[in-house]
C-alpha cells in the first residue's frame, strides 16, 4: 500500500490516466510507430557512420550482416513455422497443419526459442505461439474444419488477448458457419484492437471467396 500511495498520491492511478490518454489507440498503432522510430535509427546510424567514420565496403557489409543474423537465426529454428507458411501461400492446407503442428510441438520442447520473435516482424503480435495457432486456424478453415480452426483462434487467444488476427480468424469462421451475428461481434472486436477497419459485407465477400465457400 505504501508504494501505491504517498502523502495521499495514487501513483499506479496516474500511470494508468496516461495509459488512457496516450496516442496510441491500441497496441498495433503503437507497434507501428515504434518500428517507424526503430527504421529511422538504424537509418540516421548508417548515415552518421558513413560521414563521420568514412566506412569501407567491407565494413558496410559486416554492419548489415551482423543486423541479418538474429533474423536468420529464428528462420533456422522456426523452420517448420516458415515452411507452413510457404504451404498456405501455394494453397497445401493438409501439409501446412503438419508443418505448423510439429513448430508447436517444437515451441514445447524448447521454449527458449519463442524470444526470437523479438528479432522479427510482430505487428500484431510479439508471441509466435499465437501467430502459430493462427495460421494453423486458417489452414484448418481451407480444409473445411471450423471446429478445429474455431479451437485453434481461441488457444490463440489464450496465449495472447489482444491479438487482433486471432479474433479476425473467428469472425471467418462464425462466417463460414453462417452465423453472421457472433461474427460481427468478432469482427467489430478485431478493429477496435487495431485491424484496418472494413465493412462486415466486404468481409463477408473476401472470406468466402478466399475459402471457396
Amino acid at each position: 500500500m505504501y508504494f501505491q500511495t504517498l502523502h495521499g498520491i495514487d501513483f499506479f492511478g496516474i500511470v494508468r490516466t496516461i495509459k488512457e490518454k496516450t496516442m496510441f489507440k491500441h497496441r498495433v498503432a503503437r507497434n507501428r510507430f515504434l518500428y517507424v522510430i526503430l527504421l529511422g535509427l538504424i537509418i540516421t546510424g548508417f548515415g552518421y557512420l558513413m560521414i563521420n567514420y568514412q566506412l569501407k565496403m567491407y565494413q558496410m557489409v559486416l554492419m548489415a550482416a551482423m543486423i541479418l543474423i538474429p533474423n536468420r537465426l529464428a528462420r533456422y529454428y522456426w523452420f517448420d513455422f516458415f515452411a507452413g507458411k510457404r504451404e498456405l501461400r501455394r494453397k497445401r492446407p493438409e501439409q501446412a497443419t503438419i508443418r505448423f503442428r510439429q513448430f508447436l510441438e517444437t515451441l514445447r520442447g524448447a521454449p527458449w526459442i519463442k524470444w526470437l520473435m523479438f528479432f522479427s516482424y510482430g505487428l500484431y503480435s510479439f508471441k509466435v505461439e499465437a501467430v502459430a495457432l493462427v495460421y494453423l486456424g486458417h489452414a484448418w478453415l481451407y480444409l473445411k474444419k471450423y471446429d478445429d480452426a474455431e479451437k485453434a483462434f481461441r488457444d490463440a487467444l489464450l496465449v495472447d488477448d489482444k491479438y487482433v488476427m486471432a479474433k479476425r480468424g473467428l469472425a471467418a469462421v462464425y462466417i463460414l458457419r453462417g452465423q453472421n451475428n457472433e461474427a460481427q461481434q468478432w469482427l467489430d472486436l478485431a478493429c477496435r484492437f487495431g485491424h484496418p477497419k472494413i465493412s462486415f459485407d466486404k468481409f463477408e465477400e473476401l472470406t468466402r471467396k478466399e475459402y471457396n465457400a
